[in-house]
């Protein structure tokens, strides 16, 4: 499965990262679902599955995003 790491820019993502971890499963076939697709845009899990998130993977306002 391809993954993500994420670095907080914000104290929102911070706390977010404090939640989850840094370490993101990306949703496959979610950006496809969606018409029209979101441009640069991933859907994200939570190693342990109880969070999801949308992410722009390039200026992302709370994190850095860094593909595995």
């Amino acid at each position: 499965m391809k993954q993500v790491r994420l670095t907080a820019k914000t104290g929102k993502g911070k706390s977010r990262l404090g939640m989850s971890g840094d370490v993101w499963n990306i949703v496959p076939g979610a950006v496809e679902a969606i018409t029209p697709p979101p441009i640069d845009s991933l859907l994200i899990r939570s190693l342990d599955g109880r969070d999801w998130r949308w992410v722009q993977v390039k200026d992302d306002v709370n994190f850095i995003v860094e593909l595995l």
